[in-house]
């Protein structure tokens, strides 16, 4: 059941980053905030990937 989880959770954040990716290209072509933003994501899921470890 974790693994069906973990793999829904992957789907999930390649989508909300190609998501945000759209966006800002629409709103902003300039790519320095996209960068910015990502960078704040990729902590946001790595604070989550630990978290999920301290549990299990």
């Amino acid at each position: 059941m974790e693994n069906v989880a973990l793999q829904l959770y992957e789907i999930w954040s390649e989508n909300f980053v190609s998501f945000i990716y759209s966006v800002y290209n629409k709103l902003f072509p300039h790519q320095l905030l996209f960068v910015c933003t990502y960078l704040i994501i990729l902590l946001f899921d790595y604070n989550i990937f630990i978290f999920k470890n301290k549990i299990s």
